[in-house]
């Protein structure tokens, strides 16, 4: 699976973006229905039967943690990938200005992440700047961890709200208590608040690399800027 040209998604940010939220929205899900069982969810916890069919949903977990993450891509990630706080992005709106460039909608928001993945993905060698390959991984790591824990902290919990509903829906032979779900459903978002806590610090040392290498790599981007607007595409 690739996630940029020529740069492949490695096991680690696969894991990261899919398989945790898909995971994890099944684990909420059957602490849902465990919690209105009782005494009797010991008992069914050890029937070959529903232990198979656990083991499947999880290996089909990455599909629903794709699912998941696509809501977050639509509804969040562009927000947080534009936000002020992005330094590397107010410093291409100031090259543009200074090389006199229209900004109209080339410039606009998704344009400029574009750029900021032109400078981060370049490998070394393509400029001839001696910046680690471990500086791009260690942004592109951040990226992934944060993503993954706000996709899990506001999401996965809704998913698994979803489904639980569902499942409640389809008139399910057990008594569904309210208390019981309640106090279920308080600590998944106790959890998911702690999970998504750390996410805004490590957003924050991302930016902090991007615009380390968006600043060492002006020369090349400003020459891509002047060829992208005499060029468009």
């Amino acid at each position: 699976m690739k996630s940029i040209e020529g740069f492949e998604m490695t096991e680690q940010y696969q894991f990261l973006r899919y398989y945790i939220p898909g995971s994890l929205s099944l684990i909420y899900f059957f602490g849902l229905i465990l919690a209105n069982m009782g005494d009797e969810a010991f008992r069914l916890l050890n029937h070959p039967a529903l232990i198979s069919l656990v083991v499947g949903l999880f290996a089909s977990s990455p599909a629903l943690g794709y699912v998941i993450y696509l809501f977050y891509d639509w509804t969040l990630y562009n927000k947080i990938a534009s936000c002020e706080e992005r330094r590397a992005l107010t410093l291409l709106d100031t090259w543009a200005n200074t090389e006199h460039f229209r900004k109209g909608e080339r410039w606009q928001s998704v344009r400029r992440k574009e750029l900021v993945d032109f400078a981060l993905y370049l490998r070394p060698h393509d400029c001839g700047l001696r910046i680690s390959g471990n500086v791009t991984e260690t942004i592109r790591g951040f990226w992934s961890n944060a993503n993954a824990r706000i996709t899990s902290a506001i999401y996965v919990p809704i998913a698994s709200g979803i489904m639980f509903a569902i499942f409640v829906l389809l008139k399910p032979p057990i008594t569904i208590s309210v208390c019981s779900t309640a106090f279920a459903f308080l600590g998944i978002m106790v959890f998911s608040v702690c999970i998504g806590l750390p996410a805004k610090r490590t957003i924050r040392e991302a930016f902090a690399l991007e615009e380390y290498i968006v600043t060492a790599r002006q020369q090349e981007i400003r020459e891509y800027m002047r060829l992208d607007v005499e060029n468009p595409h």
